[in-house]
């Protein structure tokens, strides 16, 4: 992902409540050997790019790669010398009209998977950090549009602009897709459920295909995945935050997460997630010897079906640890 700024932060946030596995790369560090070794690449508002590392990025899509890019993403140099347009815009599909300034817009969600089949939660996402306003080029599609409200504010009569605020684009053997906004700013401010909703509809299909390690479960649990070689083991992490917002994890005096503390440090049990699905892909770990839950040593039984190993639990506290050990 771009570099270590308050929008990747927040991608990281939504990456993690998503279930998705990501390491964290550093914009300057990129190279096409780097690149070889992942199959999606998350730009958050990445500004400053060099023509050199642009071409990198334009071939890790077309071999194939998936391209997520948000806000102001490729507009300058990394001197800071603001370019024409977007240097990865060929790729995205879009040309720059005017560059994201703070501003209050909404995203209004007009077609396709990214609608929320949900029908209580609105189509029109808040942005108030504002978007970027682009036009499409030949073959790409909209997702979204740019909306917005009259100047008196009433948001009640908010309507679309000319502008669209999501966009996808086929290049050569991969897809790029651009959010003319930042949602991780706006979920992180304003808790909003629309938002990761929305990133989970919009990756699904990449994530069904390509994740080594899938998990279907509700938002509020995180999933970390290590890989040991000596013995072969997969140790998936689920770590879970279900409880009121503005609760906290504490540490307890025998050194493990057992509760949350409210900010008056009034302690609050987590309530448990119910109904967790893992499944670890054939490609990750062959023939595989045993799996249970970890430190207990709680065998579980070995499900293969034509994905993977699937491992089904009915329950999941504060942090459980699913071990898989392969020959």
């Amino acid at each position: 992902m771009g570099g270590i700024h308050r929008a990747a932060i927040d991608t990281v946030r939504l990456l993690v409540e998503n279930q998705v596995i990501f390491d964290v790369l550093v914009d300057e560090l990129i190279t096409q050997e780097l690149l070889e070794r992942y199959r999606m690449l998350i730009l958050p508002n990445a500004e400053a790019l060099s023509q050199e590392q642009i071409g990198v990025i334009q071939a890790f899509v077309a071999q194939g790669g998936l391209l997520i890019a948000t806000g102001n993403t490729s507009l300058a140099d990394v001197t800071g010398e603001r370019r024409g347009d977007l240097g990865l815009g060929e790729v995205l599909g879009i040309t720059l009209v005017h560059p994201s300034q703070v501003a209050p817009t909404y995203v209004h969600l007009t077609t396709g998977r990214l609608i929320d089949p949900d029908e209580t939660i609105s189509p029109w996402i808040f942005m108030p950090e504002g978007q970027a306003h682009v036009r499409t080029l030949e073959g790409a599609a909209e997702w979204a549009r740019v909306g917005s409200t009259p100047k008196d504010h009433l948001s009640y009569l908010r309507h679309d602009t000319e502008f669209p605020s999501i966009t996808s684009h086929t290049y050569a053997k991969g897809e790029a897709w651009y959010l003319a906004g930042m949602p991780g700013l706006a979920y992180a401010r304003y808790q909003y459920p629309a938002i990761p909703r929305l990133i989970k509809r919009m990756l699904k299909p990449y994530l069904d295909a390509d994740m080594p390690v899938r998990v279907d479960a509700p938002p509020c649990v995180q999933v970390e995945v290590a890989l040991q070689k000596d013995p072969k083991r997969v140790i998936v992490h689920l770590i879970s935050h279900n409880g009121p917002p503005g609760w906290t994890v504490a540490v307890q005096d025998e050194g493990m997460l057992a509760s949350r503390v409210f900010s008056t440090g009034q302690p609050h049990t987590v309530l448990p997630v119910t109904d967790v699905r893992i499944t670890v892909k054939g490609e990750l770990i062959k023939n595989p010897l045993h799996m249970y839950m970890a430190p207990e040593k709680q065998i579980l039984p070995i499900v293969q079906t034509k994905e993977g190993v699937v491992i089904t639990l009915g329950k999941v506290g504060l942090h459980e640890m699913v071990v898989l050990e392969s020959q």
